[in-house]
């Protein structure tokens, strides 16, 4: 959800027309608009973060990436005003998970926490209760997350609740509980890096050290080569791979190179999808018409 979420609003960004500026303004004085912006963004200010883009686009017209910002946010500020008067169940389902996703790229965990909060409220399913569990847990909040998941741990529910009740179980100190719950779990070929990355969590809670840095090896080569310096960062400051830390298997994990295919100037698995893949010198698909740019549905 989060990469539709971003190459929608991104693709938004380069359709918008706005205004510019001198092309002799201040790249340096851009740059700190932007900064500033994100200081903004991160305390919640999103009027505030809104007008420091706007500046930086204004000083620095050819930057893409302060125009896309710019965009996406201003797109954030038009949702979070039109959920709170939404009736629309559909629609409130489409407005809320497009700003978690937001909230949680950006790491805006508090007001991540509050729109699951209301996502569940109003639908109580086992993916809601995964999703504000999931943060809870982030957030330290272990007796939340399992008060919740406790009561949808039976069934054919997804595998990533029974393994996130199972993280807090032995983050309660329930470690008998946790390792019961560990081994309910079964990971198929071709399963996800995210599920193997919470897995992974839960063997190294449970004293499974090798299983762990097997199943961490497993994401790592599963993931992306631009996504990989950010989960590396993740896993080693994620508390439940304590018992890991400094350990040779443990780095080796961390250090395992993907094998999957990206190109080499963006996120994406090819150049097809790109607005830029035309006129892109590194662009493979050269003369191809690049495929129409998503947008958010509202």
């Amino acid at each position: 959800m989060r990469y539709r979420f971003w190459i929608a609003l991104a693709s938004l960004a380069l359709l918008l027309g706005m205004a510019a500026s001198s092309p002799n303004a201040d790249g340096n004085d851009a740059a700190s608009a932007a900064a500033t912006a994100q200081k903004l963004l991160q305390a919640g200010d999103f009027q505030g973060a809104f007008r420091a883009y706007a500046e930086a686009v204004r000083t620095d017209a050819g930057n893409q990436e302060y125009r896309q910002r710019y965009a996406i946010l201003r797109q954030v500020i038009s949702l979070r005003e039109q959920i709170d008067q939404e009736r629309d169940p559909k629609r409130f389902d489409q407005f809320a998970r497009a700003l978690h996703s937001f909230y949680r790229s950006e790491g805006i965990l508090g007001e991540a926490l509050k729109i699951s909060h209301e996502l569940h409220a109003k639908q109580a399913t086992p993916e809601t209760a995964t999703m504000l569990a999931d943060l809870q847990l982030e957030l330290g909040m272990n007796d939340d997350a399992a008060k919740i998941l406790a009561g949808y741990n039976s069934g054919d529910n997804p595998e990533e609740l029974h393994v996130l009740y199972g993280i807090a179980l032995a983050r309660q100190g329930k470690r008998e509980q946790a390792t019961t719950q560990l081994g309910r779990i079964k990971l198929p070929e071709g399963a996800a890096p995210g599920l193997c990355y919470h897995v992974a969590r839960l063997q190294a809670l449970t004293g499974n050290a090798e299983d762990a840095q097997n199943t961490l090896t497993r994401v790592f080569s599963a993931t992306p080569p631009s996504e990989q310096e950010p989960l590396r960062t993740r896993a080693q400051n994620c508390p439940d791979f304590t018992s890991l830390a400094g350990s040779a298997g443990f780095a080796k994990a961390l250090a395992t190179p993907s094998q999957v295919k990206e190109s080499s100037c963006s996120t994406g698995t090819s150049c097809g999808a790109c607005p830029s893949a035309s006129a892109c010198p590194s662009s493979k698909e050269g003369s191809k018409k690049p495929e129409k740019p998503g947008v958010i549905a509202h």
